[in-house]
């Protein structure tokens, strides 16, 4: 399944929409790594072009107007929602004891889905193999297809806001 990024500035969108969508991928930042995080706020929540972004990390423009583009197809991604949902609900015990995520695999969770990091990287960074994270990932995207999928479509996509 494959989802266009939003847009901030996209032509026929109006303002609040435009507000609407940087509150959310604000709110969703908080989620990522602090690198991550402090770019996206600082295009969303404070207002600065890409240009400007990348001269203050010191990285070139298209780099960074890339990574931004990455980073909010992840924020608005459905599975970004629903992995977020899921370990709200772990830490609250409010899953299903058929569906409870061992401590290893929240942490996959959190590595993968939230802040994007590779299978090696993960598997690196958790002594695990990356057949046995690769594993992990394979039953989490099960669960996200066949258990919650529809009940993540149902929340507000931050692509309609484009």
């Amino acid at each position: 399944m494959t989802h266009e990024t939003p847009k901030v500035g996209a032509v026929g969108s109006s303002d609040a929409a435009r507000t609407e969508l940087a509150a959310r991928l604000t709110a969703r930042a908080r989620f990522l790594p602090e690198d991550d995080a402090a770019l996206v706020l600082a295009v969303y929540r404070d207002g600065l072009l890409v240009k400007q972004a990348a001269a203050m990390i010191r990285r070139p423009a298209s780099s960074t107007a890339h990574r931004v583009r990455r980073l909010v197809a992840r924020l608005a991604s459905p599975e970004f929602a629903w992995c977020l949902r899921q370990l709200e609900r772990q830490a609250a015990g409010l899953a299903p004891p058929a569906l409870a995520w061992t401590i290893e695999r929240q942490r996959v969770a959190t590595l993968v889905m939230l802040h994007g990091h590779s299978l090696r990287e993960t598997a690196r960074r958790l002594a695990l193999s990356v057949h046995h994270v690769r594993k992990h990932v394979i039953a989490l995207r099960a669960l996200f297809e066949t258990h919650d999928a529809p009940e993540a479509l149902e929340t507000p996509d931050l692509r309609r806001s484009a």
